[in-house]
């Protein structure tokens, strides 16, 4: 592998900031490239790359005395869990589960939150804020120090830093949150500074550092990947945390019907990226007018949306002679669990091509019938096994507009049942719990529906060819 090469060069000079930084790079252009998406995951020889370059760091700083005293007690506290993250967000998906962790109670002692990239760089997330202040007042009720790596960007000097702070601290439970091009703290999360390791899988439908090496757990949270992880990557050590929301209760879920004067009131929620993947063959602007026309209801965006993306949901519902007020947008809700009950939202559309897997989790939680989507470029993609065995899933834009046609009153009172069962059967917080205190002993992840690849329009869409 040419990256190997050209780091291993740079290595062999003592440059690490330059060696861990062509990883860094190549990683990152792996996991945007959208023919990569769903399809490729790993690399073994990468990651053992970043955690050599660690090792050898780490040999080579000064020694210090002994950290650990007696009582369990690291350079004067008492030892606890750290979490090494790339950075945190006032909202998304990682930093949620980071503080279902917290929450948990499972994982004793102060927890510290290391930063390797400190606060506000990044470009992928600019939808979300880094804000230090705001994420700080977020993690305030759970008492866990939060520290950010140096500010200069030499990833040689964060490296240090991170070894230092592990070596100060000395980890009962070491878990890793980082970006999935973050080369620093897989190289930083070394088996010699921690009790155990806990790698958290999350981005898991794209490439990512860290993946394949041996930790003490690999943490993966849907049915699909926990399967692709131990069948396709050989990874015997992972374990299934479903993801998990706290419960706001199911109000009335037994009386839901349609909203608007006998016309069914569709949701969809998520930023554009879920909406736009490479040359999918469906839109969501092009579907959504062709869904108000067949349920004649409304339809309500929980989101934010880009200039482009607004400007072609109006285009295509002017088009379709479609009034714009029958399309509600919500920028930003606190709770998208209670976001579609105050919404009165009778059954909510997966975002496709991606799917969301902590909002389903959320709508089967809040009682909400979901309709999911087959992505035809990878299973992972559509989330389908992460809903109730009897939610509806589309491949083609008719059998989605076919399905809304036929649903009753009824169908969706019954739904919203199933829905929430299967939220108290699989995502409740004290399910999460007894999986995390079980280790290894947790159930496998539930075994994954029937799902057909379509290899050949997948090859035209990665050719420029599909048309």
């Amino acid at each position: 592998m040419k990256v190997l090469n050209i780091a291993d060069n740079f290595l062999g000079k003592g440059d690490v900031h330059e060696a861990l930084k062509a990883v860094l790079l190549f990683a990152l252009e792996i996991s945007q490239d959208f023919r990569t998406v769903g399809r490729v995951f790993a690399s073994p020889e990468l990651d053992a790359f970043c955690q050599g370059v660690g090792r050898r760091v780490l040999a080579a700083m000064p020694d210090v005395e002994s950290s650990v005293e007696s009582g369990g007690r690291a350079g004067g506290r008492v030892r606890g869990p750290v979490y090494l993250a790339t950075e945190l967000y006032t909202a998304g998906g990682h930093t949620a589960v980071l503080e279902d962790f917290l929450k948990s109670g499972c994982f004793p002692g102060r927890a510290t939150i290391l930063l390797t990239h400190g606060w506000g760089r990044s470009e992928e997330n600019s939808h979300s804020s880094s804000n230090e202040k705001d994420v700080r007042q977020r993690f305030a009720p759970y008492d866990v120090e939060i520290e950010a790596g140096p500010v200069p960007e030499n990833f040689a000097d964060q490296l240090v830093w991170a070894l230092n702070r592990l070596r100060y601290l000395r980890p009962t439970h070491l878990f890793l949150f980082n970006h999935p091009h973050d080369s620093i703290s897989i190289a930083a999360a070394q088996p010699s500074l921690a009790d155990k390791i806990y790698f958290y899988h999350h981005n898991d439908h794209r490439f990512g550092l860290g993946t394949t090496l041996p930790y003490d757990f690999h943490i993966d949270l849907s049915p699909m990947v926990y399967h692709h992880c131990r069948n396709e990557l050989n990874i015997k050590t992972n374990v299934y945390w479903p993801l998990t929301s706290e419960d706001y209760g199911a109000p009335s879920v037994h009386e839901r019907t349609f909203t608007a004067g006998g016309a069914l009131r569709t949701c969809s929620s998520g930023s554009e990226v879920k909406f736009q993947h490479g040359d999918y063959k469906y839109s969501y602007a092009d579907i959504l007018p062709r869904i108000l026309n067949v349920t004649q209801g409304t339809h309500v965006h929980i989101g934010p949306m880009s200039k482009r993306m607004s400007n072609d949901l109006a285009q295509t519902m002017h088009e379709a002679n479609i009034s714009p007020d029958r399309l509600i947008h919500v920028p930003w809700v606190p709770s998208l669990w209670q976001a579609v009950q105050e919404c009165e939202v009778d059954v909510y559309l997966n975002s496709f091509p991606l799917g969301g897997g902590r909002a389903i989790v959320e709508l089967l939680g809040s009682g909400t019938p979901v309709i999911m989507h087959q992505n035809y470029r990878s299973r992972i993609f559509g989330t389908v096994d992460m809903a109730y065995p009897e939610a509806f899933s589309w491949r083609t834009p008719e059998e989605l507009l076919e399905h809304l046609k036929s649903l009753t009153p009824d169908q969706v009172r019954e739904e919203a049942l199933l829905a929430r069962r299967h939220y108290e059967e699989t995502h409740t917080f004290a399910d999460f719990r007894t999986r995390v205190l079980a280790g290894h002993q947790a159930p496998p992840a539930p075994p994954l529906r029937e799902y057909t690849h379509d290899a050949l329009q997948t090859f035209l869409e990665d050719i420029g060819a599909a048309g």
